[in-house]
């Protein structure tokens, strides 16, 4: 099964069901996002061997009359598109230098079924942050001790039953991350394994009662 199966058959559910009247041109969406992939890719900036940072505002220039066809439903197909690069990016490992943004515009150089997309590159300076992503947030850590927990005074708040009320701890000094256990009860687990204290790489995954969270090197203004 490819990468992008899944993607695609989102897509093709789309182009089925809301989006069915409008594409009625050549331009279909799925090579609306193809274009956007390419794009992507093609301007990808490693920073290090586990930080690639890749454009998160992207223009997708096309002919008037494809334009005129889809403006109805344009904002949800962009939002779609949106959704999609996000899946696609963490499927790739690439990181997002902020927001993603896409918006359709007409482009009056453009032939019917034809495409052009643009994008902001990342800037040459990137600021990275250590922060930690759970159940689809992206927290920056501070410096010192972090405590996650299920409990409302955990400086990083886990939504789950079966973690403690302070699970575990990450202490950053500014250069190393260090993961410790807290006595929890169902434990901290990394690759099902319990751990009592481990130096994170990034990126690293790891689990608190039955969440994952995963622990990296982000663009800062992607962390909150």
């Amino acid at each position: 099964m490819g990468i992008l199966d899944n993607v695609e058959r989102g897509l093709e559910r789309a182009v089925n069901g809301a989006f069915a009247k409008t594409f009625r041109s050549r331009l279909q969406p799925l090579e609306i996002f193809a274009a956007l992939k390419s794009e992507l890719d093609a301007n990808t900036r490693i920073l290090s061997r586990q930080t690639i940072v890749v454009p998160n505002e992207f223009t997708v220039h096309i002919s008037r009359e494809d334009f005129d066809r889809l403006k109805t439903d344009g904002a949800r197909l962009a939002d779609q598109f949106v959704a999609d690069l996000h899946t696609y990016a963490d499927q790739q490992g690439y990181q997002f230098t902020g927001p993603v943004v896409v918006a359709i515009t007409p482009d009056p150089a453009l032939s019917v079924g034809l495409l052009n997309v643009t994008s902001v590159a990342p800037g040459t300076q990137v600021d990275l942050v250590p922060a930690l992503e759970v159940q689809g947030q992206t927290l920056r850590l501070r410096e010192g001790v972090n405590v996650i927990g299920r409990s409302h005074d955990s400086d990083i708040v886990v939504a789950d039953s079966a973690a403690s009320k302070r699970n575990a701890s990450i202490t950053w000094d500014g250069t190393t991350a260090v993961l410790r256990d807290l006595g929890s009860t169902n434990g901290t687990k990394i690759d099902g394994q319990r751990i009592t204290a481990l130096e994170l790489a990034s990126p690293t995954t790891f689990t608190v009662g039955s969440t994952p969270l995963t622990y990296r090197m982000a663009p800062k203004a992607t962390a909150r």
